[in-house]
């Protein structure tokens, strides 16, 4: 159920970044490890423009220009709230898929070191969750793409754990919760 990279000790960390395809759970997982942790959840959907929402809504997929501005927003927001919490015991938790390695990369270059949570499952089992999912903008059509995107995180952007998704949300987040205990701090 769990990947660790080659060096889990590595650092510690104020930003976990739960990434994935979507329907990976990605939402579920940050925002249940920030209340967990007493710490802050950002939803990297919510940043979209409206051209991009619109885009994806429509199932065409965007390219690397469409996705920096939004990318920009997101850190922006992480790096608000982290200037906010003035005691620095905080975590920001960010639900975005960054599936290529250059997002994850400029993501650093803006917030520092980050704890990478990669939630990986089959194309079937998403395909799965996105047929149930409702009220969303991205449609099932653009899973393919999803995948075509996907760049599995590498050591050098360690620490990063694989959670297979196949299982329940609530063992998952326990799973996870497991995963970081010693990345991040703690007010409890």
């Amino acid at each position: 159920m769990l990947e660790k990279n080659q060096d889990t000790s590595k650092l510690s960390s104020r930003v976990v970044l739960v990434m994935g395809v979507c329907g990976s759970g990605k939402s579920t997982i940050a925002k249940g490890l920030a209340e967990h942790y007493a710490g802050i959840f950002i939803e990297a959907d919510e940043f979209h423009p409206a051209e991009n929402v619109a885009l994806m809504s429509e199932g065409i997929r965007l390219d690397d220009e469409k996705r920096w501005g939004w990318l920009q927003a997101v850190c922006e927001q992480a790096q608000l709230a982290l200037a906010q919490d003035t005691t620095q015991t905080q975590t920001v938790f960010i639900a975005c898929s960054a599936l290529k390695q250059r997002y994850r990369a400029f993501m650093r270059q803006q917030l520092g070191d980050i704890v990478i949570l990669h939630l990986a499952g089959s194309k079937a089992l998403i395909h799965e969750r996105m047929s149930q999912r409702k009220n969303h903008f991205m449609p099932s059509s653009l899973i393919d793409s999803q995948f075509a995107d996907l760049e599995v995180p590498t050591e050098d952007e360690a620490p990063w754990y694989s959670l297979d998704i196949s299982s329940t949300p609530e063992q998952l987040l326990s799973v996870a919760t497991s995963a970081i205990a010693n990345h991040v701090p703690t007010t409890r």
